[in-house]
């Protein structure tokens, strides 16, 4: 298994790398009435509006360290920014290592996470399952500030960016997918191990 590593205070994070499109460092942010308070806003990202997780308000931990980026990944069909301490680059991680959490670990709940690896003496990976981040509710107010934003900035005609999107994600070629994930971690300056 291929993760993208992240920090998030003072964890260490694992993410299958297929869910990631790009890391970019943080925009400019609009904020949204009635958004939770771990939403600070959202970012124009080439015309599409892409709300931002700030993922230590999510899970409760004061700000971290580090030089901050925004992880944009695919939760469904839809786009999200995920807000991080840092972002390290790929690792593999051998799936007889990955271990199921207990009913809480270091103060996540279980439903969080999708498995816990040893990656060497003092680091233990904890491996996200994304599309448990936000509830349902959550993704329904999200929807909706989304297309209020859309609508007002574009009219009631439909976002050319919704369409490209959609394409974006039928694209299958993995070596292209691979190219494409080389060139945004190196743009990001993170460090990219070459695949043996």
């Amino acid at each position: 298994m291929r993760c993208i590593v992240f920090r998030i205070a003072s964890e260490y994070f694992g993410m299958d790398i297929g869910n990631v499109v790009e890391i970019m460092n943080l925009g400019r942010l609009h904020r949204v009435p009635e958004l939770p308070d771990f939403i600070p806003g959202v970012m124009n990202v080439r015309g599409e509006v892409i709300p931002v997780v700030s993922m230590d308000r999510r899970f409760g931990f004061e700000g971290g360290e580090g030089r901050k980026r925004v992880m944009i990944i695919w939760m469904g069909d839809e786009k999200i920014g995920l807000l991080v301490d840092h972002v390290y680059g790929i690792e593999s991680v051998d799936e007889k290592k990955i271990n199921r959490p207990s009913r809480l670990f270091r103060g996540f709940r279980a439903e969080f996470i999708e498995g816990i690896a040893e990656m060497d003496s003092d680091r233990v990976l904890i491996l996200m399952d994304i599309v448990k981040v936000l509830t349902r509710e959550e993704k329904v107010m999200i929807d909706k500030a989304r297309e209020k934003i859309m609508k007002s900035a574009a009219g009631d005609e439909k976002p050319a960016g919704e369409k490209r999107v959609k394409e974006e994600k039928g694209k299958k070629d993995p070596s292209k997918k691979r190219s494409r994930r080389k060139r945004v971690m190196k743009s990001a300056g993170v460090k990219v191990k070459d695949e043996e």
